[in-house]
């Protein structure tokens, strides 16, 4: 088992969380209020050191610009270390709801 942080600098994830707290987002999101201590950075922390301690691996940790700036690259690294083949179709993606099972 492989485990891997997809992680965003809190310079642009705080700021992001923060407009879904307020005005015509909070009736979407449901979250009213900004509350920094709800963005689990302390929890992420914690269960960053428990995988590398119960482990004694480093965890592997994508930058999500990194990812976004260079997907094929990014990937491609990342199928590497945890000894998968990668494949061009990894970077495309539909959203289209799928039933799951």
């Amino acid at each position: 088992m492989n485990h891997t942080f997809l992680i965003r600098h809190p310079s642009k994830a705080v700021p992001s969380y923060a407009r879904l707290c307020e005005g015509e987002a909070s009736a979407i999101t449901g979250f009213y209020g900004f509350d920094g201590k709800e963005m689990g950075y302390k929890e992420l922390r914690k269960m960053f050191d428990f995988v590398r301690e119960q482990t004694g691996k480093m965890p592997l940790l994508i930058e999500s610009e990194e990812l976004l700036k260079n997907p094929e690259e990014v990937m491609n690294m990342w199928c590497e270390e945890v000894g998968i083949k990668f494949e061009k179709e990894m970077l495309e993606w539909d959203d289209q709801k799928r039933e799951h099972l």
